[in-house]
C-alpha cells in the first residue's frame, strides 16, 4: 500500500479531539487504470487542507458540510483523472500535488498546511490608491471610536 492522499480535517470534528485530524488514503498503486483514473500519480501525494471547511452544529461539534464534503471528493477524482471529471489544478491554500523527493528534502514532512500556501485574496479594490483611502478612513473611524470609548471608561472610573 501506498499513500495517495493526505487530508487535514477541521477539529471538533471527532468527540474530545480539539485538534485537526490527518485522514491518510492509501491504494495498491496509483498507474493510470480504469479502476484508478487516467492520471499516473506515480511518486506523489495530494494534500489537501479542509481544516476551515466546518460548520459548528452545537456546543464544541462540528461536521463536514456536504459542499466542504462534494468539494473534496471532486478535488482527489480531478487529481486521479477520473472519468467525468474537470483536470486538477493546484489551489493555494486548499491542495497541492507534491512529489516523493519535494517531502524528502523536507525529513517527509508532509503536513498539508505547510505545502498548500495560504489562498490568494481577492482584492475589492481597483487600485492601491482607493485601497490606502479606504483603510485610512477606516482607521480613522476606529480611532474615534476609541477615543469614545476612552472617554466612557473615565466618566465611569471617576462615579466609583
Amino acid at each position: 500500500m501506498v499513500p495517495s492522499g493526505l487530508l487535514l480535517l477541521p477539529n471538533g470534528l471527532l468527540c474530545g479531539v480539539r485538534n485537526p485530524v490527518a485522514l491518510w488514503l492509501f491504494t495498491r498503486s496509483k498507474r493510470s487504470r480504469p479502476s484508478w483514473g487516467s492520471a499516473d500519480r506515480t511518486g506523489q501525494v495530494l494534500l489537501i487542507d479542509a481544516r476551515d471547511t466546518a460548520a459548528r452544529v452545537g456546543r464544541g461539534r462540528r461536521t463536514l458540510p456536504d459542499k466542504a464534503r462534494n468539494r473534496i471528493t471532486d478535488t482527489f477524482a480531478a487529481w486521479r483523472g477520473a472519468p467525468g471529471q474537470a483536470s486538477y489544478e493546484v489551489v493555494p491554500g486548499w491542495c497541492r500535488s507534491v512529489v516523493t523527493t519535494e517531502t524528502a528534502a523536507q525529513n517527509y514532512d508532509v503536513l498539508p498546511s505547510r505545502h498548500v500556501g495560504v489562498p490568494v485574496a481577492e482584492s475589492e479594490h481597483a487600485d492601491e490608491g482607493e485601497q490606502v483611502g479606504d483603510l485610512t478612513r477606516e482607521l480613522y473611524s476606529l480611532f474615534e471610536a476609541s477615543h469614545r470609548l476612552e472617554t466612557e471608561l473615565h466618566d465611569l472610573l471617576r462615579q466609583r
